[in-house]
């Protein structure tokens, strides 16, 4: 990893600031986690969160990537920070004498999903602006290192904060990192980017963002992203937090452990994405990652085993063991995995593009997560485990045989300047 980044201010702010707005959501959405399912002991209700958060990109993304390429990004970020932190102080005074229901969090995660749809793209616009291209893999690594760092801290934090004074205080302190990032925004400078569409009206700018996709590799990657979102992270995010409270009846801290090896594991990205980066280069990469993936979502068959189980449902060190393993084994290889994709995209796509061609994937990846969480919360609420895993398998088979079709093009040729031909 190149530390001398952290010589240029906008990529120290850069980094910082998403680390102190990181902990803040991970403070919230492990905390609501545990709100839920206290409330209504479902996986499906749970999952109807998640699935909220996600329904606005489905039908706002392509405007948002348009809006994204057109005004300062920067700017957007900020306005956006400050918007959701605002929106949070009324909720967290409601809390303090009143009970939040499931259809508050229900608003909050809407309105969240509605931000998001413009603050993701326009953040993954960001590092390609502020550090040069040879420079965005080792830059990526950093931002995922420090980003792991706060996911590690905040499960033990959540938890804490949650068992002491409940949902209330982890609502006020997500709202401070959304000030206090705001303002960190303020002091970042972008290089200014040439916009390349000679058309400047808004359905000219999302018709090339979908343009962007007839591109082979875009197309595959993007795909691949989104079978990741359907079929193999809601085995965790809504699997982990379901099987420890609800299947195996463990206690706050008990889910805040396992969550935090999960989180640990992405950590060791700083060593695997430098050795797997010598041997291999832009979708070659891909398929190290997620062979990991699979080997780790195939060790979850043990739980099911009945003499497994019942030392699972009878010894909480056992079951505490075995999941935080498993999470930290797939943690690990999912963030390999996850900084080739974010390096590639960025390096694939021209700067001018990013805000459109995020904006999209962003869509695919919502379209996924609200399939793939009503999908897995049914399942899970079955309590017939093998049903969810052996789903798991079949899309990492899926994005494995996605990936080998086009792994044998030549490396990463930038796609800017193709739209209009």
């Amino acid at each position: 990893m190149n530390y001398k980044l952290f010589n240029i201010r906008s990529f120290s702010l850069y980094i910082f600031g998403g680390l102190i707005t990181l902990m803040g959501d991970e403070l919230l959405t492990i905390a609501l986690a545990l709100y839920v399912l206290k409330l209504s002991g479902s996986a499906s209700q749970y999952a109807g969160v998640l699935t909220l958060s996600a329904l606005p990109s489905i039908l706002l993304a392509p405007f948002a990537g348009a809006i994204v390429d057109r005004v300062n990004k920067n700017r957007l970020i900020v306005l956006l920070d400050f918007l959701r932190g605002i929106a949070l102080i009324p909720l967290y005074l409601y809390s303090l004498h009143h009970v939040i229901s499931l259809w508050d969090i229900y608003a909050l995660a809407l309105f969240f999903g509605i931000c998001d749809s413009f603050y993701q793209p326009a953040a993954m616009t960001l590092l390609p602006a502020i550090v040069d291209k040879e420079q965005i893999v080792s830059g990526n690594l950093i931002n995922k290192l420090f980003w792991q760092v706060g996911k590690i801290i905040a499960p033990a934090f959540a938890v804490l904060l949650y068992g002491w004074k409940g949902l209330s205080l982890v609502l006020l302190l997500d709202a401070v990192t959304f000030f206090v990032t705001g303002v960190m925004n303020l002091f970042i400078k972008l290089r200014k980017i040439q916009t390349e569409t000679a058309d400047n009206r808004i359905m000219s700018f999302v018709k090339d963002g979908f343009r962007l996709y007839r591109d082979k590799e875009i197309l595959s990657i993007s795909i691949n992203g989104m079978l990741t979102h359907m079929l193999i992270l809601p085995l965790f995010l809504i699997g982990l937090p379901f099987l420890v409270k609800s299947v195996f009846a463990g206690s706050d801290p008990q889910y805040g452990t396992v969550q935090s090896f999960y989180s640990a594991a992405t950590l060791f990205a700083f060593v695997t994405v430098p050795l797997v980066n010598k041997s291999f280069k832009d979708l070659k990469a891909l398929n190290v990652g997620m062979y990991g993936m699979l080997g780790a979502i195939l060790l979850l068959f043990l739980i099911p085993i009945p003499g497994i189980n019942h030392s699972m449902h009878h010894h909480s060190v056992v079951m505490i063991t075995l999941l935080s393993l498993i999470s930290f084994l797939f943690s690990l290889c999912f963030s390999t995995y996850g900084v080739f994709f974010t390096s590639f995209n960025q390096k694939k796509v021209g700067n001018a593009y990013l805000g459109r061609f995020y904006a999209v994937l962003f869509m695919l990846f919502a379209i996924g997560r609200v399939i793939g969480n009503s999908i897995y919360g049914a399942l899970f609420d079955t309590r017939i485990l093998v049903l969810p895993i052996a789903l798991a398998c079949v899309g990492m088979i899926l994005k494995l045989l996605l990936n080998y079709a086009v792994t044998s093009v030549t490396p990463v040729e930038p796609v800017q300047g193709k739209l209009n031909s």
